[in-house]
């Protein structure tokens, strides 16, 4: 076989022996001379590299497992496209997109329905194994050990611990609330949807009631056994072990318990912080939170019961007057419930966000941050959010929001596009 020559050169010359290809340069393929023909369905031209003509003959007899021969796979030599430092909500878009062009029998009734409702329903998981910890904690230790000291301390840890798993169960879906007073807040200052409010409120109530239940279907005899009569107030109440009351026996008033519960959900609020100002990474968060909850429970908890929830109060004295509890539930300590639960944690909540954002936050969606236009447009769309966050700065937003707020801007997407075909179809009839 004759040795190649260097096409452009003016004299041809012998290359050493063993010696095929030439390390650098561009070889005009030619006039190269192969020692065995390749037969591929495009044949190489000469104004390419041997390289690159040695790829594109790897590339045609290479074929993507699983793939249409539709498919592109643009400057891919093996395996599927892989981003491995995707953002998770454009991972989510493109399993959305995919969702949508897929035939809608792909996926069962509960599918469907539960890509409606996920949140709520995560919402819900949350909030039931929150405060179930934090009942059965109370419960079984005022009944198995009788120490009142034992109980305060077990009951704000588990208080705390119960928060932090919830946390972790939800976080990453619904923003893990399992407080309407902080889902009210977020709405206010972090431009959390208005829509989804309602639902969250139902959610964390049912998941309180249901948590309450779980935790009488276990103590339940016990409870009964200890106090038959289902007292409310007095020596040997049970109603305590569910429902919060305010420490009144040595002539404290009520209403320094509701401003106990005031500052309790207030500094609770100002801990949470925001996406600016978060705490430790690794994962951290929800363990640094329920520290906190322990922290001001043990600080702030004896007067008010320290509800800091109002589902933790609400959905449990529910239960209690479903399973024969008195009237009195309603009435003692001059109404109790709305004052403290009710009226004080929401109050604490949105008292501490004010003074966050006052001092610390410059983010979106507070109205402390609002200029006189943001005013007037907020002013003027009523029964929306304060403020609409832009898909662009969602992501700088605060964990609790950034996920329902992505879902919701997703949604009102598909909404578009979908009434953009609509109208597509009605010109071409």
């Amino acid at each position: 076989m004759p040795k190649p020559t260097r096409g452009n050169s003016k004299a041809n010359y012998d290359e050493p022996e063993g010696k095929k290809h030439q390390i650098g340069g561009v070889i005009p393929d030619n006039n190269y001379e192969y020692d065995e023909e390749v037969e591929h369905d495009e044949e190489p031209t000469g104004d390419e590299s041997l390289h690159t003509n040695r790829q594109k003959m790897k590339n045609d007899d290479f074929e993507q497992p699983n793939s249409d021969d539709e498919e592109d796979y643009e400057g891919q030599v093996g395996g599927e496209l892989e981003n491995k430092h995707e953002e998770a909500d454009d991972a989510q878009e493109r399993i959305e997109e995919s969702k949508d062009e897929n035939n809608e029998n792909d996926y069962n009734y509960w599918f469907r329905v539960r890509e409606v409702i996920r949140e709520p329903l995560a919402e819900f998981l949350a909030t039931c194994i929150a405060i179930l910890i934090g009942l059965c904690a109370n419960t079984q230790t005022m009944i198995y050990t009788r120490s009142i000291t034992a109980a305060y301390s077990n009951v704000n840890l588990a208080g705390g611990l119960g928060a932090t798993a919830a946390i972790y169960i939800a976080g990453g879906i619904s923003g893990s609330h399992i407080n309407p007073a902080i889902t009210l807040m977020l709405a206010i200052f972090r431009g959390f949807p208005w829509t989804y409010v309602p639902r969250y409120f139902v959610a964390q109530l049912l998941g309180a009631f249901v948590a309450a239940g779980l935790t009488w279907a276990m103590y339940g005899v016990d409870i009964s056994y200890i106090d038959p009569l289902h007292r409310v107030k007095g020596d040997g109440a049970t109603a305590n072990l569910f429902v919060t009351e305010p420490f009144t026996e040595h002539g404290t008033p009520v209403g320094v318990c509701v401003f106990q519960e005031i500052l309790a959900g207030a500094i609770l609020t100002v801990a949470l912080g925001d996406k600016d100002n978060a705490p430790p990474g690794a994962s951290l968060g929800g363990l640094i939170i329920g520290l906190v909850i322990f922290a001001v429970g043990t600080a702030m908890g004896t007067l008010s019961g320290y509800a800091t929830n109002p589902v933790r109060d609400f959905g449990p004295r529910i239960f209690l007057a479903s399973v024969g509890y008195s009237s009195e539930l309603w009435t003692h300590d001059k109404c109790w419930f709305v004052l403290g639960p009710l009226i004080g944690t929401f109050a604490g909540t949105i008292l501490g966000a004010t003074v966050y954002d006052t001092f610390i936050y410059i983010g979106v969606g507070s109205p402390i941050n609002f200029n006189r236009t943001q005013w007037f447009n907020c002013l003027g769309r009523s029964g929306k959010s304060f403020v609409r966050i832009p898909r662009r700065t969602a992501k700088r937003s605060h964990n609790m929001v950034r996920y329902v707020v992505g879902r919701k801007n997703r949604n009102e997407e598909k909404i578009k596009k979908w009434e953009s075909s609509q109208r597509k179809g009605e010109k071409a009839v």
